[in-house]
């Protein structure tokens, strides 16, 4: 088992006990400052995505890709407000957050091989079972008390079918995070940003969010449309 550095913990904790309301406030609250929210976080990420591209190899090439997948990120993400809701955010940053939760706990208390030494050299194969793990459980919980998508009539197969989903959602969470972590692994940086306490930038944070929304955004899509 790993050791906890309780001191990044307790800045990382405060941080989130701060942003969290904040966020959820202007989710609900939608209109112009949930939109001007979504612009700032935008710009600012890809702001701190330039200056990590400067120091690759071809950074014109990978400011400019990083950029569309930037952009492509927020626009799923103000798209799932806009389409299905407040909830549906909620629903997404939970996951997102519980996914996060689940690798960082499970990787310290249980430890064992690593995922991918060459990309994130502290990810572990039981970090990963808890990243799908918990979202999955976040999943069925908040879609019960919620009625989004799952319902206490629902069937057993359909509630089986959205906890797998729900897993899947789990690991493409940590697809993203390790696609951003290979670009600052080749950039020679641990942090984007000093913006956020214990976490560095907007784009460290979000990393895991990054190849989720738009996931989760068609997902829904697909499923609000019945296919």
């Amino acid at each position: 088992m790993a050791r906890f550095n309780m001191a990044s913990l307790q800045k990382r904790t405060l941080s989130a006990l701060i942003l969290i309301p904040i966020v959820i406030a202007l989710v609900f609250y939608g209109g112009w400052p949930f939109a001007a929210m979504v612009a700032a976080a935008l710009l600012i990420t890809v702001y701190e995505w330039v200056g990590l591209s400067r120091r690759l190899k071809r950074p014109l090439f990978y400011g400019a890709l990083g950029s569309i997948y930037i952009i492509w990120t927020y626009y799923s993400f103000f798209m799932l407000s806009h389409i299905f809701g407040a909830m549906a955010i909620i629903l997404f940053m939970s996951m997102v957050w519980a996914s996060d939760i689940g690798a960082y706990f499970a990787g310290k208390f249980i430890g064992g091989p690593k995922l991918a030494p060459k990309l994130s050299p502290n990810k572990t194969w039981a970090g990963l079972v808890g990243a799908m793990v918990f979202p999955a459980l976040t999943w069925l919980g908040l879609s019960y008390s919620l009625s989004f998508f799952i319902s206490p009539t629902s069937s057993i197969e359909n509630n089986i079918f959205m906890f797998a989903m729900a897993m899947i959602f789990g690991v493409i969470c940590q697809v993203g995070d390790l696609l951003v972590s290979n670009v600052k692994r080749h950039a020679d940086v641990k942090d984007t940003g000093n913006l956020i306490p214990g976490h560095g930038g907007i784009l460290d944070r979000i990393d895991a969010m990054m190849l989720a929304a738009p996931a989760f955004y068609y997902f829904l899509a697909m499923m609000a449309s019945g296919v």
